[in-house]
């Protein structure tokens, strides 16, 4: 398997998750830890 078939599709579940745990956190009223759990932070 060519890993670098694999690259965009990791970068898309680390998306995924941090938005997602980001969600946890603003429903959690954790809303500083959340901002760098954010796609956008990391952008």
């Amino acid at each position: 398997m060519n890993i670098k078939r694999l690259i965009p599709n990791l970068f898309t579940m680390l998306n995924l998750f941090s938005g997602c745990v980001a969600l946890v956190c603003v429903a959690n009223s954790e809303f500083g830890l959340a901002f760098f759990y954010s796609p956008w932070y990391f952008l």
